[in-house]
C-alpha cells in the first residue's frame, strides 16, 4: 500500500486516532534512527544561586538604583 492509497483513510479519523498513528509512526523512527547517546566524562559545572553573595549584592544594588513602583 503506498502513501496515496493511504491518505485518504487518515484523513477521515478521528483526531485522537491520528494522533495514535503519529505517536507509532515516531516511534518507529525513533526506533529506526536509534544512536547512542554518549555522556560526557566527566560531570559538568553547574551554576547555582545558593550562596552566591555577589549575585545578592548585584540584586540589592539594582533594587536600590531602580525601586519598584507600587
Amino acid at each position: 500500500m503506498t502513501l496515496i492509497d493511504l491518505l485518504p483513510t487518515l484523513h477521515s479519523l478521528p483526531k485522537s486516532e491520528k494522533l495514535q498513528i503519529i505517536q507509532i509512526l515516531t516511534d518507529a523512527v525513533a526506533k529506526e534512527e536509534k544512536r547512542e547517546i554518549e555522556l560526557p566524562s566527566e560531570p559538568a559545572a553547574v551554576w547555582s544561586p545558593y550562596d552566591s553573595t555577589q549575585g545578592a549584592a548585584d540584586l540589592l544594588a539594582f533594587l536600590d538604583a531602580n525601586p519598584p513602583v507600587l
